[in-house]
């Protein structure tokens, strides 16, 4: 199989994998998880579980980010000893994938930080000159935290934590303010922030801001009563779903697919926790956004350029 042909399948069962995961398919799921395995490699399928913790389960059953993370790393320390050609070749070592997975797709689900995500890097490309003191980005950031504006505390969080690369500065703010309200959950989410890759950041960062404004009052960890008891069943061969054609795939690609297809088949989800108020706001951001024929880095990039260079006082809101 040439090189393209093999990117193109990981892609694919990538694709799959995730859309089992939305829709809560335990069976399909971990099918698609192995032949991910076996077509690229373990990081390749913790990677994408990581994000989906984030982007499809998120403030549906926020403990699921840390019970991937303690998945990976359970995986590496039982590894150091086993030079890995096939991880399906070590049933010890699959089993761990195996488990991350099945939970994944046991979990409520939720779409609100990937629609949370997008609104707000959508706004700061529309309303942000970039000319505000560094102070005043932190403490308007404080202000909304406070004020358990969500929107305008992911908008300041953004600003002062990914685009004018302070960090360490926003965390400070943020662990002085968990005290009130899921400090234990906000602690994971932090961790994982700090060790995920740069491009997902702003999912786990979003996902932080909400645990900082909304009230977690509803149970969470349900899925770990309910892994054990579908691992002991064998995995049955899945057939890739048609929603797993999207524009993500060079399949989807070559079927026209786009942001339509998405949003009403392909990032649809069952069992979800709550409906999601940001649902239609965020769609109508996307559709914009390809009106204006810009992707999710040109936003990025543009807010970056602007926030090279700053001064001067302005307090936005949405």
């Amino acid at each position: 199989m040439k090189n393209d042909d093999v990117v193109s399948k990981i892609r694919l069962y990538m694709s799959a994998l995730q859309k089992a995961i939305r829709w809560c398919e335990v069976n399909d799921a971990r099918y698609f998880a192995r032949e991910l395995v076996k077509t690229s490699n373990h990081g390749v399928c913790f990677t994408r579980l990581k994000v989906i913790a984030a982007e499809d389960t998120g403030l549906a059953d926020p403990t699921l980010l840390k019970y991937v993370w303690d998945c990976f790393d359970e995986f590496q320390v039982k590894k150091q000893d086993i030079k890995i050609s096939n991880v399906t070749d070590y049933p010890e070592l699959y089993a761990i994938i195996d488990r991350a997975v099945t939970a994944s797709a046991l979990s409520y689900t939720s779409r609100h930080i990937a629609m949370l995500t997008f609104t707000t890097l959508f706004y700061i490309y529309k309303k942000e000159d970039c000319t505000a003191s560094l102070d005043d980005y932190k403490n308007n950031f404080r202000i909304a935290v406070q004020e358990r504006d969500e929107k305008n505390a992911a908008y300041y969080a953004f600003i002062v934590g990914v685009f004018l690369k302070s960090e360490n500065l926003l965390f400070e703010i943020v662990h002085q303010e968990k005290e009130n309200r899921n400090r234990g959950l906000i602690d994971e989410w932090i961790s994982g922030y700090k060790r995920i890759r740069e491009g997902d950041k702003l999912l786990i960062l979003a996902g932080i801001i909400s645990l900082l404004c909304q009230d977690i009052n509803y149970p969470h960890g349900e899925y770990i009563e309910q892994v054990s008891d579908c691992l002991s069943s064998p995995i049955e061969e899945a057939r890739i779903p048609d929603r797993a054609y999207d524009m993500h795939t060079d399949e989807g690609k070559k079927m026209g697919r786009g942001l339509k297809h998405f949003f009403d088949d392909a990032a649809s989800v069952r069992n979800e926790r709550f409906p999601d108020d940001l649902e239609e706001k965020g769609k109508e951001m996307h559709f914009q956004a390809q009106k204006e024929g810009l992707k999710e880095n040109d936003v990025i990039v543009s807010i970056k350029g602007r926030c090279s260079d700053r001064g001067g006082q302005t307090m936005l809101r949405f």
